[in-house]
């Protein structure tokens, strides 16, 4: 890791790591590919704790009302402010981040 990085991006991929075990588990439980389902929930309970814990709802609030961005806070410019928090909490799932956003945005 380069000195004064941030992990964003490495837990974006461990997170997309997650879910396509977790995707696996749920297309192969059919009842003929437990050992499979086992494997796939198994590493993804490894890959989980390696992630940040998530940020809370409390917690992209408080980003949200904290960042700093040259554009109104109208709905047209949501993007924006999803893109701030998301570099700001990357470990905040993003469908909570656009929902408190769409919340506090004219």
């Amino acid at each position: 890791m380069y000195e004064g990085t941030s992990f964003s991006v490495e837990i974006s991929i461990v997170s997309k790591l997650v879910a396509q075990y977790e995707d696996t588990a749920k297309q192969c439980d059919d009842g003929k590919h437990d050992e499979l389902v086992q494997e796939a929930l198994t590493m993804s309970a490894i890959l989980k704790s390696y992630l940040p814990k998530p940020a809370t709802e409390e917690e992209i609030v408080v980003a949200f009302g904290n960042i700093e961005v040259d554009v109104e806070p109208i709905k047209k410019n949501m993007g924006v402010f999803i893109k701030r928090i998301k570099e700001v909490l990357p470990n905040a799932d993003g469908k909570l981040v656009s929902q408190v956003v769409m919340k506090n945005l004219k």
